[in-house]
């Protein structure tokens, strides 16, 4: 499964754009088709080699992860709400698509996928219903 698409990429905000927002939408969900562990993304952006953010203008010259992507990127890092199973230790943070991707669940030897169904939903709501 396509964990990044051109499709996901349009409607996620670029990283530290809603850090004003007090309740920013999830828009993108990963999750761990075997038990715990699901990401809930609010905002991405391609990054280099040192982790550094790369400006949306520039042009896309390379495919990553099967999606455009400029030239000097090597990851597409994310933010969001995640819980790997104990709602106690749910948090806010980010994680790597690279990270995501070479995830290998054992023994099925299946991936983190991302949820095609669905749809953006406020972090707040998210975070209410994971500690219920």
């Amino acid at each position: 499964m396509e964990l990044l698409t051109q499709s996901v990429l349009s409607v996620l905000p670029q990283l530290y754009e809603q850090d004003n927002n007090p309740d920013p939408k999830a828009v993108v969900k990963f999750f761990n088709p075997c038990g715990g562990g699901t990401w809930w993304i609010t905002e991405g952006s391609w990054t280099d080699e040192r982790g550094m953010q790369i400006p949306v203008e520039e042009p896309d010259e390379q495919i990553l992860f099967g999606v455009g992507a400029p030239e000097r990127a090597v990851d597409f890092t994310m933010f969001g709400f995640v819980t790997l199973g104990d709602p106690d230790c749910a948090e806010l943070g980010y994680v790597s698509l690279r990270e995501l991707a070479s995830i290998t669940i054992k023994p099925f030897g299946l991936g983190i996928e991302r949820d095609r169904h669905w749809s953006a939903k406020s972090v707040k709501a998210i975070q209410e219903g994971v500690r219920q």
